[in-house]
């Protein structure tokens, strides 16, 4: 008889415990249902915008700051942000953006400020940058030229068969120094034989310019190299 007692209280004991476990998935079920998903409308980006530099080519001394701005403005009802970004490094030189993002909307221009510091030495000479203004759909990209203008005295690397820098803006009477880096001997030619240098492996040469003008020069033992030296007066 207790035996028997003792089973029909596990039966029981067992059909409540299943009877709570079904309640309580129930209840779980329905507030799942009920529950809001507070989802946020994906912002669909209407339009395009516009970007003009100030300028094309920028020129500074070596160590000044300069500042250069762009123009944004709105077509066809854009309303977002417009963000900036420098693809190509630029060695020597600390940039900065006045803001990290610039909101444009229609009816309205905008404008962004760009600083560039030559802080370095090997700052000194021209910079090709290329610059993407990015919105969350539309992407622009533009090519400026950063001309930092060297003095006293500025070193030009040869390595890899290249002139770096290429292309160079001093001040009249400034001393241009060849540094030959490669494990060839190069040349500093001028076409119209103003200088005419030779090179040895790790030897470095130089020569003041006092006239003002746009000098080229070549490499004799490879022509392909070529480089430019542009003077202006003090």
């Amino acid at each position: 008889m207790t035996s028997n007692n003792s089973f029909v209280r596990n039966y029981i004991i067992i059909g409540i415990v299943v009877l709570v476990a079904v309640g309580i998935g129930y209840l779980l079920i329905v507030e799942d249902e009920n529950t809001e998903v507070n989802i946020d409308p994906e912002v669909v980006e209407k339009g395009f915008f516009n970007v003009k530099p100030e300028q094309e080519v920028i020129q500074t001394m070596f160590g000044e700051k300069v500042e250069t701005k762009f123009l944004l403005s709105s077509e066809l009802g854009f309303e977002s942000d417009v963000k900036f970004s420098i693809k190509t490094p630029l060695i020597g030189v600390k940039v900065d953006f006045d803001n990290t993002a610039y909101f444009v909307s229609q009816g309205g221009e905008q404008t962004a400020t760009v600083t560039f510091d030559p802080m370095e030495d090997s700052s000194v000479g021209q910079h090709n940058i290329t610059i993407v203004a990015k919105s969350q759909n539309t992407a622009k990209t533009f090519f400026m030229i950063l001309d930092v203008v060297g003095f006293d005295e500025v070193q030009v690397d040869v390595e890899n068969y290249n002139f770096e820098p290429h292309g160079l803006t001093i001040v009249q009477g400034t001393k241009v120094t060849w540094y030959n880096k490669d494990d060839v001997i190069h040349s500093v030619t001028a076409p119209d034989n103003m200088f005419d240098m030779d090179m040895q492996r790790q030897d470095y040469v130089s020569f003041v310019f006092d006239e003002v003008g746009t000098f080229p020069y070549f490499c004799k033992p490879h022509p392909y190299m070529t480089g430019t030296i542009t003077v202006i007066s003090k």
